[in-house]
Order: structure tokens, then C-alpha cells, then sequence
């Protein structure tokens, strides 16, 4: 009787920092553009809209911002797990999310245009696909960074090189002309 062999799977640590680095993108976003937009705007339009109008506003863009990441992150949480889990293509979360907040918004909103869930929803989709590519950059970024570093300062972990090195005085086949003697030793 052999011992039961583990399941192994992926490590939980970077998936848990991946989707931390991916919400702090997205929430960077979702307060970045909007205070920006309203300071062009004011500055613009001369305008500051009152001594009050800016605080409760950056106050309301962060508290949108915080709850849109939250239901973002979560969600993209479980369709990773659940990807991990069914091996499920990449276009199925996003496709998804459009169901889940279409079919939502007309439950809740049941006299509304029929646009309007369809919006809603393509709405929501586009922003989870932002915060989708920010899981993806944020995985594939530092490994991108990473491997274009060791190409150019060289591989120095010490490990055999792909081919093996040539003894002086011989060379590979491939590097000799048909026909020509070896090398002289040096």
C-alpha cells in the first residue's frame, strides 16, 4: 500500500498579494481620476464651488472608490478560486459579472428602460476587467522586470549553462567551417 500523495497546488501567500497590489490599483484609480477630472474642472470653470464643495466631494469619491474595490476584489477573489478550481477559461468572470449585475439591476429596478441593466452591467464588467488586468499586470509585471534583469547583468545564480562550456582548444561542429582542421590549442 503506497501513501496517499499530496495535493499539491499553488501558493496562497502571492495570491493574497497579487489581489492586495491589484485593489490598491484599482482604488488608486477609482480616486485618482475623478479628484483630477474635478480639479481641471475647477480650475477651468474658476469655480472652487464653496468652501465645503471639494472636502465632501474627495470624501465621496473615496467612499465610492472604497466600495467598488471592495465588491471588485471580492469578486475577483472568488472567480480566481474558482478558476483555480475548474480550470475555467479567462472570458467567463467578466461575462459573468455583466449577468450577475444586468439580472440584479433588473430585479431591483424592474419599471427602468431595458438599457439600463445592459448598461449597468457593461458598466460593472468594464470595471472588473480593470481591476482583472490589474491582477494580471501585477503577476506578470515583476516577472517581466525580473527576467529582462537577469538577461542583462547575466545569470549569476550559479547554475550549468544550457550548453556546456567548450575545453580550450576544441571547438563545437557547428562553429567549424566543412572541411578545416580543429582548432590549435592556445
Amino acid at each position: 500500500m503506497q501513501p496517499a500523495q499530496k495535493k499539491e497546488g499553488r501558493a496562497w501567500l502571492p495570491l493574497v498579494i497579487l489581489h492586495l497590489l491589484a485593489a490598491a490599483a484599482c482604488f488608486a484609480f477609482f480616486t485618482g481620476v475623478p479628484i483630477t477630472a474635478c480639479l481641471i474642472l475647477m480650475a477651468i470653470g474658476n469655480d472652487p464651488g464653496g468652501p465645503m464643495f471639494f472636502p465632501m466631494f474627495v470624501l465621496g469619491v473615496v467612499g465610492v472608490a472604497l466600495s467598488i474595490t471592495v465588491i471588485l476584489g471580492g469578486t475577483a477573489v472568488v472567480s480566481d478560486l474558482v478558476r483555480r478550481r475548474w480550470r475555467l477559461p479567462l472570458w467567463v468572470p467578466p461575462l459573468l459579472v455583466f449577468g450577475l449585475v444586468a439580472g440584479a439591476v433588473r430585479l431591483a429596478f424592474g419599471e427602468v428602460h431595458p438599457a439600463v441593466p445592459i448598461g449597468a452591467g457593461a458598466l460593472m464588467m468594464l470595471a472588473f476587467i480593470l481591476h482583472w488586468s490589474a491582477v494580471s499586470a501585477t503577476w506578470y509585471l515583476p516577472r517581466f522586470v525580473i527576467g529582462r534583469i537577469k538577461a542583462v547583468l547575466g545569470d549569476r545564480s550559479g547554475r550549468q549553462p544550457a550548453i556546456a562550456p567548450v575545453p580550450p582548444g576544441e571547438s563545437r561542429p557547428s562553429e567549424m567551417p566543412p572541411g578545416s582542421p580543429p582548432c590549435p590549442p592556445d
